[in-house]
């Protein structure tokens, strides 16, 4: 009997983590979405100032989550959202408006990706 009170136990942690993760997951890619999605609209009204605000905020932002979040999610989206997320600093820079934009919707892309993956479902549990 105590086997399998230890096991229940165990098991609703290891759900209860499960949805902590994914909420947690979730914020921090509502909140880079939100901040991207700001950058891709400055980026479209041409305040080049105030984008490049924006995009130092982000950055700052993703080195503090990226940490954490490399505990849940595959390493290489981590470093692909980084990558594009230099990138994307590098084009503001220089107020190249066609990569920043393709970066800014790679960020995009890469953060919904990571939402899809990791939805709590009867696969990704299994």
């Amino acid at each position: 009997m105590r086997n399998v009170i230890i096991t229940i136990i165990l098991f609703s942690t290891t759900v209860l983590i499960c949805f902590v993760s994914v909420k947690y997951l979730n914020k921090i890619s509502n909140n880079i979405y939100t901040e991207n999605t700001s950058i891709m609209n400055n980026i479209k009204d041409g305040n080049w100032k105030r984008a490049m605000t924006t995009s130092t905020n982000m950055s700052k932002d993703w080195h503090i989550y990226s940490n954490r979040c490399s505990i849940f999610v595959n390493h290489t989206f981590i470093d692909d959202i980084s990558l594009e997320e230099h990138k994307l600093e590098a084009y503001i820079k220089t107020k190249d408006k066609d990569e920043a934009l393709a970066s800014a919707n790679s960020i995009e892309f890469l953060l919904e990706r990571i939402k899809k993956l990791e939805t709590i479902n009867f696969e990704n549990l299994f």
